[in-house]
């Protein structure tokens, strides 16, 4: 198949809420051949379902920001593409930070098929957004559109790309390509990828725009090394596939090493946790009962009933105090 290209000049576009005075104009995008001579049509069509690749290069590029570009379903008027809506294998994140998948002066090489979704019944194409360290600002959101040919039909000329797809899950969530996950200060989270098929992966851990690494990724296990920032989780699959999973990062969340007994017989003693998850020094308090009787971290039962313990711990750089209770019951 026969690869075409458009060349576009994009239309500012201004951010929701923003003056016109801070309004950039998007950067302009130039469709063309793998040797990155601009071609003369004005649509993308007829591109291998099976897998292709389409090029691009930029111009008028943000300065001392990053771009994703990736393929997705046309978004809604005013909106951007959901996870759902994206083909994550496909994303290419262009900055000039360590860990991009291209810089602002290269060709960009943009994988893409119409196995992930309906390409048929919906439209699909190119979408273009900053990156996660600038996601409220839609100033350079543009969609571009593209269409296979039907099964069968291309050309000896195309270019056919493995139409290798992956996903990303924390917790049972998917990741998001596009949109930051929440990754909280010193909580490590487990990452689970899985292929189409079923090819190894490899985690990685790259820069934030301003150069900086926040996070670690050992054994598949994320780790947010900071409460505020961004980093960026790269995973590839051994056909080549890959995607860019941005995360936000948040303060840690400060907790007893061990939770307060909900019983506890009559003149018997229990030693509460004396540290935080964080090492940060408990402090206890009864609070308006005689039932029980606290000295440093050492409850003691002292008549039937209940009492309420009061714990609390100081904030620290990366997480905020802790306060709160429970109650324990006295019994025979």
């Amino acid at each position: 198949m026969k690869k075409l290209s458009i060349a576009v000049a994009a239309l500012a576009l201004i951010a929701i809420g923003a003056p016109a005075s801070q309004a950039a104009s998007p950067a302009t995008v130039t469709f063309v051949a793998a040797t990155g001579a601009p071609l003369a049509s004005q649509t993308l069509s007829g591109l291998n379902p099976n897998g292709d690749y389409v090029y691009l290069t930029l111009g008028n590029f943000p300065t001392n920001r990053g771009l994703y570009i990736f393929e997705s379903i046309q978004p809604s008027a005013g909106m951007r593409p959901t996870a759902a809506q994206t083909n994550g294998a496909s994303e290419q994140w262009i900055t000039n930070a360590v860990g991009g998948t291209a810089k602002p002066t290269d060709i960009v090489k943009i994988p893409v098929n119409a196995t992930w979704t309906d390409c048929t019944h919906q439209v699909c194409g190119i979408h273009i957004e900053f990156d996660h360290d600038s996601t409220a600002d839609m100033s350079q959101d543009q969609f571009f559109p593209i269409t296979f040919a039907a099964t069968g039909t291309t050309t000896a000329a195309a270019t056919s790309a493995p139409a290798v797809t992956f996903s990303a899950q924390i917790d049972g969530m998917e990741l998001s390509s596009t949109k930051p996950n929440t990754l909280n200060y010193e909580m490590p989270k487990y990452v689970v990828v899985k292929t189409s098929d079923g090819e190894p992966t490899n985690l990685s851990i790259t820069a934030d725009p301003s150069g900086k690494v926040f996070c670690t990724i050992a054994n598949n296990y994320i780790k947010s090394l900071a409460a505020n920032g961004f980093c960026n989780l790269h995973i590839t699959v051994g056909s080549g596939a890959q995607a860019n999973f941005p995360f936000m990062l948040a303060p840690g969340t400060q907790s007893l090493a061990s939770a307060l007994p909900a019983t506890l017989k009559l003149g018997k003693s229990v030693t509460l946790a004396t540290m935080t998850n964080f090492g940060e020094k408990i402090s206890y308090t009864v609070n308006g009962s005689k039932n029980c009787s606290i000295k440093g971290a050492k409850l003691t039962a002292v008549k039937n009933g209940a009492c309420l313990v009061k714990y609390s711990a100081p904030a620290g750089v990366n997480y905020p105090e802790l306060m709160g209770s429970s109650v324990v019951k006295v019994s025979k």
